[in-house]
């Protein structure tokens, strides 16, 4: 009778669990936590969902001098690999053989009836799901890198300062250096026991080498500086700076972790500049006239000025000073040579005139009186690029002496050729050019309009389609003709 009812008590059990394993299929197995905290009986999603909500309360606390300082684990380069973690969480799977399938969903029965009682008993009802992550150790470099930045303070000796007459003295900063090498370890060992990083970061402190107390004799020697008598002379003048002036000269140096004063040349400089504005001699400058590139006259005679060597004698000043108890030093000066303003002048020589005609695109050389002396067939600005008309001077001239060939091409220089961009915005190998306006208009050979009959060559009527950029297109013997022919200052007359 006992056995019939143990096998009765057996077969209701071995139901419930199965209605169980039925009910709870694809969910975690009862006793599971995840950082304390458990995750029986939710679905995977449910199960992502906690360890989602629990990494976001980690933090990673740093202790530096007694005060907290909170980062997420992000910033120092933890990530966390859920996918993972949730492979790690046990569920009830109908798929697994029978028997392993019935014990995990008794188990998770037992666990589910009296969690209380069976949590007492770990080793059989109880696993805490790990914690999978990975560091970045260039980002964890990065921010204790930052860190040290941030809370690490420069050790500064201590220092002295001329105030007028009187010696200041700057107290020392002692510094401080955190010990950042265990960061690593100590993340790593909390996060392996499912909790927050609390790190207790060591700090160094570091003495400065040079203390107030360690002044004293910089102090004494900068005294005898002080009282120093300098005089500097030019002529039958004395300049003699005052106390004052001659402390705001002072400056310590630090040699060895040693502070010692001396008299630094570049403070002295603006006491010996406004010496300087009393010597100082402005030149005159030389006019020169030039009419036409070639007459040069002289307008006003140049004269040379006279100015204070001031870098040599704050130099030699500071040098001195250092090794000699008073100093006596006549100001040097030197020469300021003048410059020369040249005055360039066009004017007019009707000697020789040019006539150039764009109806019927030809070009006239004239000596003074209307003698002709030749005509030639030329190309003027197209539509658009229109050569200018009016009376105008011959300017400047280049590009003479190129070595050109049949057509004149080679040697010369470069002229603009708009619109088009560069590396094309140019034409070369101009040779003979003889510039006329401002703006670079000029008379000069075109080696493109190489044959005649073509509808580019010169004297062509249809130049309003294929014309110059304004200038005045010749062949090349023409161009050099004109240009040893006609002067600088030689009149241009255009007109249609």
């Amino acid at each position: 009778m006992f056995l019939i009812f143990i096998f009765i008590i057996g077969l209701g059990f071995s139901g419930i669990v199965f209605a169980h394993q039925y009910h709870s299929r694809d969910k975690a197995i009862y006793g599971q936590k995840f950082m304390g905290e458990n995750i029986g009986g939710l679905d995977r999603r449910g199960v992502l969902e906690k360890i989602n909500q629990k990494i976001s309360e980690i933090e990673v606390r740093f202790v530096i001098d007694g005060s907290f300082v909170s980062y997420s684990p992000e910033k120092i380069g933890v990530t966390f690999k859920k996918d993972q973690m949730l492979e790690e969480v046990e569920t009830l799977n109908v798929k697994k053989p029978r028997l392993e399938s019935y014990l995990d969903s008794a188990k998770s029965l037992i666990y589910q009836i009296d969690e209380i009682y069976f949590s007492k008993m770990p080793q059989y009802f109880l696993s805490e799901i790990p914690i999978k992550y990975q560091i970045d150790e260039n980002q964890l470099q990065k921010f204790t890198s930052g860190l040290s930045k941030k809370y690490n303070v420069e050790e500064k000796n201590a220092g002295l300062v001329m105030n007028g007459t009187e010696i200041k003295v700057i107290p020392a900063i002692y510094g401080r250096q955190l010990i950042i090498g265990a960061v690593r370890s100590q993340v790593e060992s909390a996060l392996n026991e499912g909790k927050d990083a609390t790190i207790d970061v060591n700090v160094e402190e570091i003495n400065p080498k040079i203390l107030e107390q360690d002044t004293q004799d910089a102090i004494e020697k900068a005294q005898v500086l002080l009282n120093k008598k300098i005089t500097f002379t030019y002529r039958e003048k004395e300049y003699n700076p005052t106390k004052d002036i001659v402390a705001s000269w002072i400056v310590f140096r630090e040699e060895d972790g040693i502070l010692r004063p001396s008299f630094n040349s570049e403070k002295i400089k603006p006491y010996l500049n406004k010496i300087s504005k009393e010597i100082y001699i402005a030149p005159v400058n030389q006019k020169v006239k030039i009419v036409n590139g070639e007459n040069r006259q002289i307008t006003r005679e140049g004269k040379n000025g006279l100015a204070v060597n001031v870098s040599l004698l704050a130099n030699e000043t500071a040098k001195i000073l250092s090794t000699s108890d008073n100093v006596k030093k006549v100001i040097p000066t030197y020469t300021v040579k003048y410059k020369t303003e040249v005055n360039n002048v066009l004017v007019a020589n009707w000697d020789k005139y040019i006539e150039i005609n764009i109806s019927t695109q030809t070009m006239c050389a004239y000596l003074k009186g209307g003698e002709k002396v030749n005509c030639w067939k030329v190309t003027t600005g197209a539509s658009g690029w229109s050569t200018p008309t009016g009376t105008f001077l011959i300017r400047r001239k280049s590009g003479a002496g190129g070595t050109a060939d049949l057509y004149g091409r080679g040697g010369g220089v470069c002229m603009p050729n708009p619109p088009n961009p560069p590396p094309n915005d140019k034409l070369c190998g101009i040779n003979y050019v003889s510039t006329f306006t401002a703006q670079g208009h000029a008379i000069h050979e075109a080696w493109w309009r190489r044959y005649p009959g073509d509808a580019n060559y010169f004297g062509n009527p249809n130049y309003r389609y294929n014309g110059s950029h304004g200038c005045v297109n010749a062949t090349y013997d023409v161009a050099k003709f004109i240009y040893y022919w006609a002067p600088i200052g030689t009149p241009i007359v255009i007109h249609y």
